[in-house]
């Protein structure tokens, strides 16, 4: 992939950050745009670069057990009080990806100026 196009798609894809972090966003948005950053890396730097190892270890994985846990003990205390609750109970999650998708920005600003000074 030429510089150009690898920086016009890094930038895209830091872009897409600023819609994520604005708006509330269901995980499989965050997923999706995830995937395509890792293919991008992929793609620029190859399978077993350093910047798509720096990238996954930005932890973006909520514990499943402890969104598990949250809802059954949230459950739990609002039945206490005589509210009927859902089966299915969202949780929201949008605070939780802000401090990672800092840390993607900056990655991605990092890795798009290396490419600029080349």
């Amino acid at each position: 992939m030429e510089n150009h196009e690898a920086i016009t798609r890094l930038e895209h894809l830091r872009a897409e950050v600023c819609a994520l972090q604005a708006e509330s966003r269901v995980v499989s948005d965050l997923r999706h745009w995830y995937n395509s950053v890792l293919d991008a890396l992929i793609q620029i730097y190859g399978e077993e670069s350093p910047a798509k190892r720096d990238f996954e270890q930005i932890p973006f994985a909520f514990p499943p057990e402890t969104l598990q846990s949250g809802a059954e003990k949230l459950r739990a205390n609002i039945q206490q009080h005589g509210i009927n609750v859902p089966e299915s109970l969202p949780i929201p999650q949008d605070n939780y990806y802000q401090k990672p998708l800092r840390e993607a920005v900056e990655l991605l600003s990092s890795l798009i100026s290396a490419l600029r000074s080349r």
